[in-house]
């Protein structure tokens, strides 16, 4: 979805499986975890959305890409809800890792990066809090 008068693409993915964040996923030929994979493609659309703007000024212009990311257990009581943006923060400040993008995800809740590892550990601990 995105919205010209906030200049603003928002990526929602919804996953009822939280298994999904454990298992490694074929990408060619290799492997990657789900997680990683939705940074990368968030990024790739950040970067295509920058790209485009460029071209479609003052018609549209893309500034920020926000991505909601809801997590639920097999009876749909939501276990994490990921949420960050991703947008340039200063003059030349373009990096192609998401966690110098996205300040949030690299201090996530004060705990570190937010890597598939430690994703695991909140999903797990959510788990153990709901039964």
């Amino acid at each position: 979805m995105h919205d010209v008068s906030t200049r603003e693409i928002t990526l929602s993915f919804n996953f009822d499986d939280p298994t999904l964040f454990k298992r490694m996923l074929g990408k060619g030929r290799r492997e990657v975890h789900l997680l990683d994979e939705i940074y990368e493609r968030s990024m790739k659309t950040f970067n295509e959305a920058r790209y485009c703007s460029r071209f479609m000024r003052p018609y549209m212009e893309f500034e920020r890409v926000k991505v909601d990311i809801m997590i639920f257990d097999q009876h749909q009581m939501l276990l994490h809800n990921i949420v960050y943006t991703i947008a340039e923060h200063g003059y030349g400040d373009h990096s192609p890792d998401i966690y110098d993008m996205v300040p949030e995800l690299a201090a996530y809740k004060g705990n570190g990066k937010l890597t598939p590892a430690y994703l695991e550990k909140l999903l797990a601990a959510a788990q153990e809090e709901g039964q």
